[in-house]
């Protein structure tokens, strides 16, 4: 199990350009379609691995490459950044990300940002050349982290996974401001709920 979850935290960096290479030459025999006029017609080689990258950064799985392909075919010609990228792949992913976190009532334990929060980092969003980022001050960010931890904490107490729920424009942002304090953190999007899967709310992260 610890081989396993060793392996899972540097997938990211595991998953070479020829691997990714490989696996596109698979899926051309099977699915020729599926690759054809993506890459490297609208992505290069490097950009379709740094998409993955992105996702297994996050522990999403790329087993569906067809369906990534697929997803990235409609998206490429806007914009070739696998950040974006892969925010637009995890949309389509709701059932398989929602069922990683489920527990057996069929129930996400999260938790949210408060109101007053929510309203500054999207006053305080920019897009940067790596996409979203959130401009605040080093204060809210350490006060940001220090809630967010409490929280955690506090669902890992009740033996759930660390949730924090956010609107879907503000969790890259987040996820970029809390990954090297917070690596555990699972940040999901409400669009990354699938239907049919409750939510409970455990508690809120507030702005000071």
């Amino acid at each position: 199990t610890h081989l396993t979850e060793v392996v899972r935290g540097h997938s990211p960096q595991l998953l070479s350009r020829q691997m990714v290479q490989e696996m596109l030459n698979q899926i051309r025999q099977k699915a020729p379609a599926a690759v054809d006029g993506v890459i490297p017609d609208l992505l290069g080689l490097g950009e379709f691995q740094g998409v993955l990258r992105n996702l297994l950064k996050e522990r999403i799985p790329i087993r569906d490459l067809t369906g990534i392909l697929e997803v990235l075919a409609n998206h490429a010609s806007i914009t070739r950044d696998p950040n974006i990228l892969a925010e637009a792949v995890r949309q389509t992913m709701a059932n398989t990300i929602s069922g990683q976190y489920r527990d057996e009532d069929n129930t996400l334990n999260v938790f949210s940002l408060s109101p007053n929060l929510e309203t500054i980092l999207r006053s305080s969003l920019i897009s940067n050349e790596n996409g979203p980022a959130l401009q605040i001050d080093a204060g809210l960010a350490h006060q940001m982290i220090r809630s967010i931890g409490e929280q955690m904490e506090n669902l890992a107490r009740l033996g759930h996974f660390p949730i924090l729920l956010c609107p879907r424009e503000l969790r890259l942002a987040i996820r970029r401001l809390v990954e090297q304090s917070l690596p555990n953190l699972v940040i999901m999007a409400f669009s990354e709920v699938s239907t049919g899967t409750k939510v409970k709310a455990h508690g809120v992260v507030n702005a000071g």
